[in-house]
């Protein structure tokens, strides 16, 4: 099932063979990232991701490989939806209060 697409790839609702779990598969097209800006941030934010960990205020990075056509990662599925939406149609903003 897609969850959603964007302007580099799609996130699709995936189940794991080995244990059950439900997961995100996020897949990026590599014809998409066309510069070194472009690489250099996709391989920060897998960096990011390693780095957090299992931090319970963000995503965890559960695998990222590469197909012919695509970069993927691996990533918990957090029903809701894209929590920018959800922010941006009640005009709220993130605070550091």
């Amino acid at each position: 099932v897609c969850l959603g697409k964007g302007a580099c790839g799609e996130v699709y609702l995936v189940r794991s063979k080995v244990c059950g779990s439900v997961l995100a598969l996020k897949r990026l097209k590599k014809q998409s990232i066309t510069n070194f800006n472009s690489m250099i941030s996709l391989f920060g934010e897998r960096k990011s991701m390693i780095q957090l960990g299992t931090n319970p205020y963000t995503v965890t990075l559960h695998a990222s490989f590469e197909s012919a056509n695509h970069f993927n990662f691996l990533l918990d599925y957090c029903p809701g939806g894209e929590m920018f939406l959800h922010i941006s149609s009640q005009n709220h903003r993130l605070t550091l209060d």
